[in-house]
């Protein structure tokens, strides 16, 4: 950094060559102090606007995008949460929205649940329903103990005959895992040693299953 006593140790030939190189314009006969004053001064007339430049240059941060709440894509997809619940979402495209809005009004919007044998397996073993709404985008679907490969499909099915339904989306075949937690009525029941029967975890229990279908096993 250039400071007047780093100035005043330079030699009048540097003083001038510095100051050339700032485009200060100095006479041959100028006294060494006013060239060294010359210098300082034009050092502090740039810190001064840098510093406003600073100040005044404005800082843009662009806004978080948030997503949208369609991709007019009709589209269905799962994920799952544990060996027996599995999260199910969707969307619908507007093309698909008024016939999709008329069979929830009807009842005959479903999320259809095809299990099937193994992964090659090419017809379902067991296939439920689980009507939504058009307002519906996702559901969490509880899965019983049974075959571990899973589809899951958005139906309208007709008016007068269900076996007649029009599919506007498939997802993926997903896999449980074979050994899925003992889930039965009997964890309502369970027996416990009289220590644990004596913290309440029996209600808890019962409490599990009948609010979630779950047990803690």
């Amino acid at each position: 950094m250039l400071s007047r006593p780093y100035l005043e140790s330079l030699t009048s030939a540097q003083l001038f060559e510095l100051a050339e190189q700032y485009g200060i314009d100095i006479p041959p006969d100028l006294n060494r102090r006013f060239i060294i004053g010359e210098l300082l001064e034009e050092l502090e007339s740039e810190r001064n606007e840098l510093s406003d430049d600073i100040q005044t240059t404005e800082i843009s941060i662009s806004e978080p995008t948030a997503l949208p709440p369609s991709y007019n894509e009709t589209q269905i997809s799962v994920i799952i949460r544990n060996p027996a619940w599995v999260y199910v979402f969707w969307d619908i495209r507007e093309i698909d929205l008024k016939t999709v809005v008329e069979a929830a009004e009807k009842g005959n919007l479903y999320i259809r649940v095809l299990r099937f044998l193994d992964e090659e397996s090419p017809d379902p073993n067991e296939i439920f329903d689980i009507s939504i709404s058009a307002e519906d985008r996702d559901q969490y679907v509880f899965i019983k103990p049974g075959p571990n490969v899973l589809r899951f499909d958005l139906v309208v099915s007709n008016e007068t005959d269900t076996k007649l339904y029009q599919t506007f989306a498939v997802s993926r075949r997903v896999i449980l895992p074979k050994i899925l937690p003992d889930i039965d009525s009997s964890a309502r029941v369970r027996t416990v040693s009289p220590i644990l029967e004596l913290s309440g975890l029996p209600q808890i229990l019962k409490c599990q299953y009948e609010e979630y279908r779950q047990s803690f096993s």
